[in-house]
């Protein structure tokens, strides 16, 4: 009996459903896509990763070319986008992870600080501001002008 505690005291950690919804609201995509292929590295899926990493930065292209392409003049709230980045890594957490999640959980496996999540999503955040900044001095924008 205390060996199974001893063994799962040691175990890898694993993050929640809770912990990639705030890196996805701080990170975006990358903040879903970085908790996700860690999450399937842990559960015993290695080549999910690969696949986890090239839809993250598809997702990441597209929601960029998105907000590039929607005009001044139409007034979408701020709110919207980090919105549905949230409904889509939730659904595509309880999708891909959620019953292994659940079981780790109950079998009382490890799991990461939120304060981990939320410094990874910080992290993801400035990745992304440092791509839309280059994106930006790269096309000559008149954002950037002003800078």
């Amino acid at each position: 009996m205390t060996d199974e505690i001893i063994l799962l005291s040691f175990e890898k950690p694993i993050y929640k459903n809770l912990h990639i919804q705030l890196a996805t609201l701080i990170g975006g995509p990358l903040g879903t896509t970085w908790l996700l292929a860690e999450n399937f590295k842990k559960l015993g899926h290695p080549e999910k990763v690969r696949k986890t990493w090239i839809w993250g930065i598809l997702a990441l292209i597209f929601l960029l070319v998105l907000s590039f392409l929607i005009p001044d003049d139409w007034k979408i709230p701020n709110f919207v986008f980090p919105v549905i980045c949230l409904g889509i890594a939730s659904q595509v957490t309880k999708t891909t992870q959620g019953p292994e999640i659940q079981q780790r959980l109950s079998e009382g496996g490890a799991v990461y600080s939120v304060w981990r999540a939320l410094g990874i999503g910080l992290v993801c955040l400035i990745l992304t501001i440092a791509i839309i900044t280059g994106i930006l001095f790269a096309t000559d924008n008149q954002f950037v002008s002003g800078l």
